[in-house]
């Protein structure tokens, strides 16, 4: 095919002409990123605790012992850490209807892979619970 009547429009190649390019006017796109339920997959609750504690324990770690902040002390970093996971196996329990127990789970193994600052993916995500792009 010959390209001389042709434009380049967001990197595709369309036939010049005078109409707009683009759906039909009665065509209805909806664009979402969120999920149709409120409920979280499994998943996602082990990165969550995982990277929750990683980030407690580990990246926040002061690189001057001698002189932390409040903020930063090993107390109140084990302190929050444990507080969030708490909150995700609370809600792994009490407001999932589903897979109780798996998701619990999950909160009790990215626990201990932060702990032991297991990084990477280790748990690989389903498509089924991913919104659509």
């Amino acid at each position: 095919k010959s390209l001389r009547n042709t434009r380049r429009v967001s990197s595709a190649i369309v036939p010049a002409s005078s109409r707009p390019v683009g759906p039909p006017p009665t065509t209805t796109i909806v664009i979402s990123r969120r999920r149709s339920s409120a409920a979280k997959p499994g998943w996602k609750y082990y990165y969550e605790a995982r990277n929750q504690v990683h980030h407690r324990l580990r990246v926040q770690r002061p690189p001057d012992p001698d002189d932390v902040p409040r903020h930063l002390t090993r107390r109140v970093r084990v302190w929050r850490a444990g507080r969030s996971v708490t909150k995700l196996a609370v809600r792994s329990v009490v407001r999932e209807r589903d897979g109780r127990a798996g998701k619990l789970w999950m909160v009790v193994r990215g626990t201990g892979d932060g702990l032991r600052g297991r990084l990477g993916i280790t748990v690989v995500p389903d498509r089924s619970h991913r919104p659509d792009a």
